[in-house]
């Protein structure tokens, strides 16, 4: 083959032609001398056009998925299929614009691969799973390849929550709305489903979502709380904050608490009565807020936006009023009366319980409180209850005797057991008498004990596992082993549960091959060891039977002189063990009831042997028997 390049000097030239002659010889053919070959070459570079492409021209276009918006810098790698050089190099990168086009003129004829190699980081691109494109450059286009690619944007999870604060469950249904924005505009987000939170349901997910705009901006994601029919919504008694991803409701049920002031002093006839009184809330026996009152507020008052509830409890709510000089003062709910009378005054007391929301069943329906002035008791003992919030107030009281001011104090009558008490004076002049209990408290201990025989079978384990149930439920376990003297203790448990004596209980995790029995805390495991007999080797007499089968391995007293063992067969092997018998040990009395132990034989040596064998068992069962009572 005879190849050779052609530089074309005017671009313009429509095309070249080549004239050549040949002088060559084929094998097993004739001689070719001079012959011509004419070729005429097209310049696909001229006669361009402004629209569309030209001859030799490659037009890359690399849009958005499903779209026709064009995706900046993304980076292609032309290169010719059969590996020549292209311009001068071996490979040509391009670079798409703003509009996503990438070209080059000029190509010659010829197979080329294009390959994507970068792309911008919003763009859903993997360089090592990149195809290649191949187009071809013939000689009789009549216009350039325009080839269109598509890529899609990166996508992404979006995980909102869910937050409740306050107030006890269950909690009502919400629903969550997906919104975005890249240039601080908001929007729902396309195809994005509204997601229902059913009560227990802090989080929801959405799968896929298009992390970037057309432009490479990414999105900022936030939720926002609505109905099923997507319209803004909070769920009754809460208030919310939705902050991005993350929605709280708050418990925010609330109320408000107002009263009237009104004067019995004969519209102000001696001009006692002050321009202004203060009055003070109470939220469950604590003073919390309170106002000033005037003739301009026409003596009405009003707290609002105060909490209904405190940890799931209902918050009780009462007035009282600073002492107002020579007025006495009646509270009946949330209005207060005052009349003035010379020389009076009142006095409320409130009764506060510290224990626990009366967990241990404690708390008596009422107590008596008693007046002084002056140390001196002041009329009858006055119950205080759940009836009256626990509060009580003394009118009518004089302020002063004697010239001299009175000081009044409040006792508590009624001594609760468990319960410490202590009275405190307000700022306002009022008495907040406190008891506290503290919650009762036991404690349960126990002991494990074995039956095995001292674990003469190895059978024990080195701890067992002791269960605390309280009610017959599971609330606490304990590893229990020979270190802690088999004992276990339970300690700090609470004694009452709503008023009720808890009843504790013990369990035992299984123990293999144990029985367990239970006395009150204490558990005991027994196990039976296994037994064996002990035989004469070559009789079959058994003297001694229900030895233990498996003890030390200590060759037995000699009864005597002649070393006579007896040999203890477990059913561990076949090896004979010779074993200790203990002093315990009785013989066994042998008695000859059966003839079927003798062999039957006519030979006269064969029993002799055997009577002579029985002799010898008993000389040596009285000689074991008198040992054994010498021990």
């Amino acid at each position: 083959m005879v190849s050779y390049k052609t530089i074309i000097e005017n671009p313009e030239q429509i095309n070249f032609e080549n004239h050549s002659e040949a002088w060559f010889k084929e094998f097993n053919k004739p001689a070719v001398d001079g012959e011509s070959f004419n070729h005429t070459v097209k310049n696909i570079s001229a006669s361009g056009g402004v629209n569309g492409t030209v001859r030799g021209e490659l037009k890359i276009f690399k849009y958005i998925n499903d779209t026709e918006i064009g995706i900046p810098n993304v980076t292609f790698e032309l290169r010719r299929a059969d590996e020549q050089p292209i311009q001068g190099q071996s490979s040509i990168l391009l670079t798409s614009n703003e509009q996503g086009e990438a070209s080059i003129k000029g190509l010659q004829v010829g197979d080329y691969v294009v390959k994507e190699k970068e792309a911008p980081n919003w763009i859903d691109f993997d360089p090592l799973s990149s195809n290649e494109l191949k187009f071809s450059i013939n000689e009789n286009d009549t216009e350039g390849v325009s080839l269109p690619i598509y890529n899609k944007k990166k996508v992404t999870n979006i995980t909102a929550t869910k937050i409740w604060n306050g107030r006890t469950t269950p909690r009502p249904s919400i629903y969550f709305k997906l919104f975005r924005a890249s240039t601080n505009n908001w929007e729902p987000v396309p195809d994005a489903e509204t997601k229902r939170l059913d009560n227990g349901i802090t989080s929801v997910t959405w799968e896929d979502i298009q992390q970037y705009d057309d432009s490479g901006n990414e999105y900022t994601f936030k939720v926002q709380e609505v109905d099923q029919n997507g319209n803004d919504y909070v769920p009754s008694g809460y208030q919310k904050i939705e902050n991005g991803l993350v929605v709280t409701n708050e418990n925010k049920e609330v109320i408000s608490v107002s009263g009237q002031k009104t004067w019995e002093d004969n519209e102000n006839q001696d001009g006692k009565r002050p321009t202004t009184i203060t009055v003070n809330l109470l939220a469950d026996g604590q003073p919390i807020q309170h106002k000033e009152v005037s003739e301009k507020d026409d003596w009405r008052y009003r707290f609002t936006n105060l909490p209904k509830y405190r940890d799931g409890q209902e918050i009780i709510c009462t007035v009282t009023e600073d002492n107002v000089p020579e007025y006495s003062t009646t509270i009946d709910g949330y209005n207060i009366k005052n009349s003035y009378t010379p020389g009076k005054t009142s006095l409320s007391a409130t009764k506060v319980w510290d224990d626990g929301n009366n967990q241990d069943g404690l708390r008596p329906q009422s107590i008596q409180v008693q007046l002084y002035a002056n140390n001196q008791k002041i009329g009858e003992a006055v119950e205080l209850s759940e009836e009256n919030h626990w509060t009580t107030t003394w009118n009518e009281l004089a302020e002063k005797a004697k010239g001299q001011a009175i000081t009044y104090r409040v006792e508590e009558l009624t001594k609760v057991a468990g319960y410490t008490s202590e009275v405190k004076q307000t700022k306002d002049g009022n008495i907040v008498i406190t008891n506290t209990h503290v919650p009762e408290t036991k404690e349960v201990s126990g002991q494990k004990t074995w039956e095995d025989n001292e674990n003469q079978d190895g059978k024990r384990p080195t701890t067992i596992t002791v269960n605390l149930l309280a009610d017959g439920q599971p609330i606490q376990y304990k590893e229990v082993s020979e270190k802690d003297d088999w004992r276990y203790r339970f300690t700090n448990l609470p004694k009452y549960r709503d008023g009720q004596e808890i009843i504790y209980t013990v369990t035992e995790d299984n123990v293999p091959e144990y029985s367990t029995t239970i006395d009150g805390y204490n558990i005991k495991n027994s196990y039976t060891p296994e037994k064996t007999n002990i035989s004469i080797p070559g009789s079959h007499i058994t003297p001694w039977k229900n030895f233990p089968e498996k003890t030390e391995r200590e060759k037995i007293r000699n009864l005597f002189s002649q070393k006579l063992q007896i040999f203890a067969h477990t059913g561990e092997s076949s090896e004979q063990r010779t074993n200790y018998i203990s002093k315990r040990a009785v013989p066994k009395q042998i008695t000859n009831k059966s003839k079927s132990i003798l062999p039957k034989t006519s030979s006269k040596k064969s029993s002799f042997a055997v009577i002579i064998g029985l002799l010898i068992v008993t000389i040596c069962a009285g000689i074991f028997l008198q040992k054994y009572k010498k021990v």
